[in-house]
């Protein structure tokens, strides 16, 4: 009688044991996570504790509700695997509202789901406004360029900027990196010819960058005389010595047939 009750207890508690797997399997969403923010391709991580997992299926929802629109399914590719992983092309789907996502371990009897909320996507690059100008008609080099850039984000309030000033070939250094503002702000280092490149760039923190540039030609002469990204006409490139010498040439010849 003893020894039944021994044996009992000996069967219970491997019953129990073997319960264990069972009650304590999770499923966890690693990727993507809860309030993140992602671009372009979202990469799905997901680990389980269910035994022979066959697939992992994954959900979203863009209006906070549950997640019933199929995101990925992946299959499982060996025996006894605990990790899933799969991407998704997201650009087609809208910037800046907030999807749940929920991903399904299936098992073939007790699935597990996990879930995780508040995600965004950002598939749009940032808006770069760049402005660059003479500062007036026939400045000798030397002389100050006007620049500025701005830029802007529908996601990302404070994105990353650049701003530089590539130099032509000679004794300056190649590239200058200058502040970053709204406000004009004036460059000087123009004594000597060639191009000068302005660029601006801006990038947010999902890899969304974008850029914009302008080239300054500063002639041999040592006149500025040319901006990309605006237009001149009239004699504002003309050297002002060529306008001298033709309106004395008019005169001369208006006063020499009276």
């Amino acid at each position: 009688m003893k020894n039944q009750k021994f044996v009992s207890l000996g069967i219970f508690l491997v019953l129990c044991l073997a319960m264990v797997p069972m009650l304590s399997a999770t499923t966890t969403i690693n990727v993507p996570v809860s309030n993140g923010n992602y671009s372009t391709t979202l990469n799905v991580n997901v680990t389980t504790d269910l035994a022979d997992t066959l697939n992992v299926t994954c959900y979203y929802n863009a209006s906070g509700g549950s997640a019933t629109t199929l995101l990925t399914a992946i299959t499982n590719t060996s025996v006894s695997q605990t990790e899933f992983t799969g991407s998704k092309t997201i650009s087609s789907l809208t910037d800046a509202a907030t999807y749940n996502i929920s991903c399904t371990a299936n098992d073939g009897s007790a699935p597990e789901t996990a879930s995780n909320t508040g995600i965004t996507f950002d598939s749009t690059d940032p808006v770069v406004s760049l402005f660059v100008d003479l500062g007036g008609d026939n400045q000798a080099y030397g002389n100050l360029i006007e620049y500025s850039c701005t830029t802007a984000d529908a996601i990302d309030s404070s994105p990353t900027e650049t701003f530089l000033v590539t130099h032509p070939t000679g004794d300056s250094p190649s590239t200058t990196s200058l502040t970053l503002q709204s406000t004009k702000l004036q460059f000087l280092d123009t004594n000597f010819a060639g191009d000068f490149v302005f660029t601006c760039t801006s990038e947010d923190y999902t890899g969304n960058s974008a850029s914009s540039s302008s080239t300054v030609k500063v002639g041999e002469a040592g006149r500025l005389i040319s901006v990309d990204n605006g237009s001149s006409s009239g004699l504002g490139n003309v050297p002002f010595w060529i306008i001298i010498v033709v309106l004395i040439l008019i005169v001369y010849f208006a006063t020499r047939k009276k």
